[in-house]
């Protein structure tokens, strides 16, 4: 293949213009001096960024689901996110105050999406009655994420102390910078709805499902049922 064709398939894939000259060996210059030539239009900046988002590699690779518990914790882990998580942003973060479903989400992250452990941050949300370091060492211990990686906590000073006492260990984030894993949940989320919502309830089979339940209602409600 020629040069200029090397530089212009290169380009298209969505290398940079340095990236381009490594991969060949040649100066910058002489693959702006190409692209001129052969007329290959340049990126804008959001092109560009966008490119460059696309080829950096993951932090996290997903395991391959080989029995029916793995699937579960997958469903229960999206169900989590599509529920409680942040849907746009650099990356993923779920908040919540309940550490049965921290835990349960970690474990979906850890052993479902295959996450690289030292990109987990805690972000702590609490009131100016708690104690940080306590609330810290507890959400430690529940997160098996040491505390130096929690970042700065947000006290919130405008508040009731009512409010501050419903949440006895305040509330965190759980957060993983990879925006890419972000649409991997997004993605994943969309499926379920496709393959559980959509499909599984079709119009012919919602409207079947609402008849049975209307007459399993009038059933069981004698008051409802229809006397001749």
């Amino acid at each position: 293949m020629e040069l200029i064709e090397q530089v212009k398939e290169l380009y298209t894939r969505g290398y940079a213009v340095r990236e381009v000259a490594n991969e060949l060996g040649i100066s910058i210059d002489r693959v702006y001096k190409l692209m001129r030539r052969k007329k290959i239009p340049r990126r804008n900046p959001k092109d560009a960024n966008e490119a460059a988002f696309l080829r950096r590699p993951a932090s996290f690779k997903p395991v391959f689901i080989e029995n029916q518990g793995q699937e579960v914790l997958k469903a229960l882990g999206v169900a989590l996110y599509w529920a409680e998580g942040a849907k746009t942003g650099a990356g993923v973060d779920f908040a919540n105050s309940d550490p049965r479903m921290v835990k349960l989400f970690l474990q979906f992250l850890r052993e479902v999406c295959g996450v690289r452990e030292s990109k987990l941050t805690i972000y702590l949300y609490c009131y100016p009655q708690h104690d940080v370091n306590v609330l810290k060492k507890y959400w430690a211990d529940i997160t098996n994420i040491p505390t130096i990686r929690f970042t700065k906590p947000y006290v919130r000073k405008d508040a009731g102390g009512k409010v501050g006492q419903k949440l006895n260990y305040g509330l965190v984030h759980v957060r993983y910078y990879d925006k890419k894993l972000l649409m991997k949940l997004c993605q994943w989320a969309g499926e379920y709805c496709t393959n559980f919502v959509e499909e599984r309830y079709s119009s012919g089979q919602r409207g079947r499902a609402v008849n049975a339940m209307s007459s399993d209602y009038e059933g069981s409600n004698p008051s409802l049922s229809t006397r001749e």
